[in-house]
């Protein structure tokens, strides 16, 4: 804490002696990632040195059990969500479609990210809680489709005059044509928790260009934070905007898309790390009409 403005220190001093700390796991996951080196400890890689305060990241598998999921972002999460749905059924030149899709496993988002741990997470830094970008789910659909009907050639999409590559240009857009499809972020709220997991890179002196790749470097864990979403589906928006220049009717795209993206998300999964099996769904399918007529 004491990386912080003093009003800042102020306020979670009042924390301290409470059972949860603040409610925003914006906080929580990104920031108080230090403890302060403790008398007699042994050095360890990457210390602050104050003088005569020294710090070193926190163990993520003992210091997991500090960050609470609060009753109250849940709530914040369905108020924003049900406001949401209610605005993108007011647009008049878009066709919304709502898919509902269930996790086999955890999810990772935003491994890559920048984080003082070098292992981030994805949480929304307005509403608190993780959620996945709109522009990740679309780069996944895009992906599979170039995949399946362009021969995993992406130059085709720009170049092909195949009557596939021209739908697709039109619905994922290129770089001197805009696209006609938008997904949204995929808001996690309804019974999440955030758990932790460990990879065990064995040549990283190696990686760092220090040493030789032989079988004496041995491991070195690095713990990464996940998603479990505990509730039975996870709810996945996009729209198709229409437009004068456009050559197919935007419901028929809507349905198309609606395919692709369940192929997508159980084929190849989504997010970070899905080749340990993270972020694949198991069952996808369209709820649009249901959900619509319940918000109404």
């Amino acid at each position: 804490m004491e990386f912080h403005p003093i009003d800042t220190r102020k306020i979670f001093k009042e924390y301290k002696n409470k059972k949860h700390p603040a409610a925003h796991l914006w906080y929580q996951i990104h920031y108080d990632q230090y403890r302060q080196l403790k008398k007699g400890e042994k050095k360890q890689k990457n210390v602050i040195d104050l003088g005569e305060k020294k710090y070193i990241l926190k163990d993520i598998k003992k210091d997991i059990k500090r960050i609470y999921f609060h009753q109250d972002i849940q709530k914040l999460g369905e108020r924003v969500n049900k406001n949401r749905l209610s605005a993108l059924m007011e647009l008049s030149n878009a066709h919304l479609r709502i898919l509902k899709g269930k996790l086999t496993k955890s999810i990772v988002q935003g491994l890559g990210y920048e984080h003082v741990r070098e292992t981030s997470l994805s949480i929304h830094p307005i509403y608190g809680f993780p959620y996945i970008p709109g522009s990740s789910i679309k780069g996944l659909v895009r992906r599979w489709f170039i995949e399946a009907f362009l021969e995993g050639d992406e130059s085709q999409l720009v170049k092909s005059d195949r009557q596939l590559a021209e739908v697709g240009r039109e619905i994922f857009g290129i770089q001197d044509q805009q696209g006609v499809l938008q997904f949204l972020d995929i808001y996690m709220f309804n019974n999440v928790k955030i758990s932790n997991d460990i990879m065990t890179p064995h040549f990283s002196d190696y990686y760092d260009g220090k040493k030789a790749a032989t079988d004496t470097l041995g491991p070195v864990p690095i713990y990464f934070y996940t998603v479990e979403v505990e509730a039975p589906e996870i709810e996945i928006l996009f729209i198709v905007r229409g437009g004068k220049n456009s050559r197919y009717p935007k419901e028929i795209i809507g349905k198309i898309v609606a395919d692709w993206t369940k192929s997508a998300l159980v084929e190849l999964g989504l997010g970070a790390k899905t080749s340990s099996g993270y972020g694949f769904f198991n069952e996808v399918k369209d709820v649009t009409e249901k959900v619509m007529t319940k918000q109404k």
